[in-house]
Protein backbone atom coordinates (compact mmCIF):
# COMPACT_ATOMS: atom_id res chain seq x y z
CA UNK A 1 0.00 0.00 0.00
CA UNK A 2 1.47 3.65 -0.84
CA UNK A 3 1.19 5.90 1.66
CA UNK A 4 1.83 9.33 1.05
CA UNK A 5 4.08 11.68 3.79
CA UNK A 6 2.07 15.04 4.95
CA UNK A 7 3.93 18.35 5.28
CA UNK A 8 3.97 17.75 9.25
CA UNK A 9 5.61 13.95 8.14
CA UNK A 10 3.18 12.24 9.87
CA UNK A 11 1.07 9.89 7.16
CA UNK A 12 -2.12 9.58 8.74
CA UNK A 13 -0.97 6.26 9.33
CA UNK A 14 0.46 3.97 11.76
CA UNK A 15 4.43 2.89 11.33
CA UNK A 16 5.25 6.23 8.84
CA UNK A 17 6.11 9.40 10.69
CA UNK A 18 9.62 11.68 10.36
CA UNK A 19 11.51 9.21 12.55
CA UNK A 20 11.02 6.28 10.47
CA UNK A 21 11.65 8.33 6.96
CA UNK A 22 14.90 10.28 7.98
CA UNK A 23 16.94 6.95 8.83
CA UNK A 24 15.91 5.39 5.28
CA UNK A 25 16.72 8.64 3.96
CA UNK A 26 19.91 8.99 5.36
CA UNK A 27 20.91 5.66 4.34
CA UNK A 28 19.89 5.68 0.90
CA UNK A 29 19.94 9.19 -0.17
CA UNK A 30 23.51 9.65 -1.36
CA UNK A 31 25.43 12.70 -2.84
CA UNK A 32 28.48 12.70 -4.57
CA UNK A 33 31.12 15.70 -5.83
CA UNK A 34 33.23 15.37 -8.54
CA UNK A 35 36.01 18.20 -9.50
CA UNK A 36 36.50 18.42 -13.06
CA UNK A 37 39.85 19.98 -14.17
CA UNK A 38 40.45 20.62 -17.82
CA UNK A 39 43.50 18.38 -18.21
CA UNK A 40 41.01 15.57 -17.69
CA UNK A 41 39.10 16.20 -20.75
CA UNK A 42 42.26 17.28 -23.56
CA UNK A 43 42.62 15.66 -26.31
CA UNK A 44 43.73 16.12 -30.29
CA UNK A 45 40.24 16.03 -30.77
CA UNK A 46 36.96 18.05 -30.62
CA UNK A 47 35.37 15.77 -28.37
CA UNK A 48 36.30 13.30 -25.03
CA UNK A 49 34.61 11.56 -22.40
CA UNK A 50 35.58 9.91 -19.29
CA UNK A 51 33.95 8.65 -16.07
CA UNK A 52 32.50 10.89 -13.89
CA UNK A 53 31.16 7.77 -11.79
CA UNK A 54 30.27 4.53 -11.11
CA UNK A 55 26.61 4.72 -10.11
CA UNK A 56 25.72 1.45 -7.94
CA UNK A 57 23.49 -0.99 -9.61
CA UNK A 58 20.26 -0.03 -8.92
CA UNK A 59 20.49 3.28 -8.21
CA UNK A 60 18.11 6.27 -8.92
CA UNK A 61 19.94 9.42 -10.27
CA UNK A 62 17.58 12.02 -9.33
CA UNK A 63 19.62 15.21 -10.36
CA UNK A 64 22.99 16.78 -11.17
CA UNK A 65 24.18 19.92 -10.40
CA UNK A 66 27.27 21.27 -12.64
CA UNK A 67 29.23 24.45 -10.98
CA UNK A 68 32.41 25.79 -12.97
CA UNK A 69 34.65 28.11 -11.26
CA UNK A 70 36.79 29.18 -13.76
CA UNK A 71 35.97 29.34 -17.18
CA UNK A 72 36.95 26.48 -19.49
CA UNK A 73 39.26 28.48 -22.12
CA UNK A 74 42.10 28.18 -24.65
CA UNK A 75 43.34 29.66 -27.72
CA UNK A 76 41.47 29.59 -31.45
CA UNK A 77 38.39 27.39 -28.70
CA UNK A 78 35.43 29.18 -29.64
CA UNK A 79 32.86 27.14 -27.18
CA UNK A 80 33.46 24.81 -24.78
CA UNK A 81 30.83 22.34 -23.68
CA UNK A 82 30.35 20.10 -21.00
CA UNK A 83 27.54 16.88 -21.09
CA UNK A 84 26.29 13.74 -18.46
CA UNK A 85 25.14 10.69 -19.71
CA UNK A 86 26.75 7.11 -20.02
CA UNK A 87 27.57 5.36 -22.92
CA UNK A 88 25.41 5.48 -25.72
CA UNK A 89 23.46 8.47 -24.53
CA UNK A 90 26.03 11.02 -23.48
CA UNK A 91 22.83 13.95 -23.32
CA UNK A 92 20.65 11.37 -20.75
CA UNK A 93 21.47 13.17 -17.72
CA UNK A 94 22.49 16.83 -18.76
CA UNK A 95 22.52 18.03 -21.86
CA UNK A 96 25.48 20.45 -23.37
CA UNK A 97 26.01 22.90 -21.08
CA UNK A 98 28.64 26.12 -22.21
CA UNK A 99 31.27 26.39 -19.55
CA UNK A 100 33.22 29.03 -21.55
CA UNK A 101 30.59 31.51 -22.52
CA UNK A 102 28.72 31.54 -19.26
CA UNK A 103 29.92 34.43 -16.13
CA UNK A 104 31.44 32.63 -13.34
CA UNK A 105 29.29 33.64 -10.34
CA UNK A 106 27.90 31.86 -7.52
CA UNK A 107 24.27 32.02 -9.14
CA UNK A 108 25.81 30.76 -13.15
CA UNK A 109 25.21 26.58 -12.64
CA UNK A 110 23.38 23.67 -14.66
CA UNK A 111 20.62 21.52 -13.33
CA UNK A 112 19.33 18.43 -15.07
CA UNK A 113 16.46 17.05 -12.95
CA UNK A 114 15.72 13.16 -13.71
CA UNK A 115 14.61 10.06 -12.05
CA UNK A 116 16.66 7.69 -13.93
CA UNK A 117 17.89 4.07 -13.22
CA UNK A 118 19.94 2.55 -16.05
CA UNK A 119 20.91 -1.24 -14.34
CA UNK A 120 19.04 -2.81 -11.52
CA UNK A 121 21.73 -5.40 -11.52
CA UNK A 122 25.06 -3.69 -12.26
CA UNK A 123 27.04 -0.29 -11.70
CA UNK A 124 27.15 2.09 -14.69
CA UNK A 125 29.56 4.84 -15.35
CA UNK A 126 28.25 8.16 -15.49
CA UNK A 127 29.98 9.85 -18.30
CA UNK A 128 31.09 13.57 -18.55
CA UNK A 129 32.01 14.16 -22.26
CA UNK A 130 33.76 17.87 -23.72
CA UNK A 131 32.75 19.12 -27.20
CA UNK A 132 34.94 22.02 -28.02
CA UNK A 133 34.66 24.28 -31.15
CA UNK A 134 37.34 25.63 -33.02
CA UNK A 135 40.36 23.82 -31.93
CA UNK A 136 41.03 20.80 -30.15
CA UNK A 137 40.17 19.92 -26.53
CA UNK A 138 44.24 19.66 -26.16
CA UNK A 139 44.51 23.22 -26.38
CA UNK A 140 42.79 24.12 -23.58
CA UNK A 141 44.42 26.42 -20.71
CA UNK A 142 41.80 26.45 -17.83
CA UNK A 143 38.62 25.28 -16.68
CA UNK A 144 37.52 23.81 -13.45
CA UNK A 145 33.77 22.75 -12.40
CA UNK A 146 32.44 20.84 -9.24
CA UNK A 147 29.93 18.06 -10.54
CA UNK A 148 26.63 17.26 -7.80
CA UNK A 149 25.24 13.79 -8.29
CA UNK A 150 22.45 13.01 -5.74
CA UNK A 151 21.01 10.01 -6.38
CA UNK A 152 18.93 6.91 -4.52
CA UNK A 153 21.02 3.85 -3.68
CA UNK A 154 19.24 0.62 -4.37
CA UNK A 155 17.27 -0.61 -1.46
CA UNK A 156 18.73 -3.85 -0.49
Amino acid sequence: MKQRISSNGSSGRRGWNSSTIAPILSTYYKKTEVTLLHAQLQDASLTKSITLFALPAGAIVLFIRLKHSVIFTGPAITAYYLMIGIAGGIQDLMTEYDVMGSAVSNTEYAESFSAQSFDFNNPVNLLISARSVGANLNTSTAGTALIEIYYIDKVA
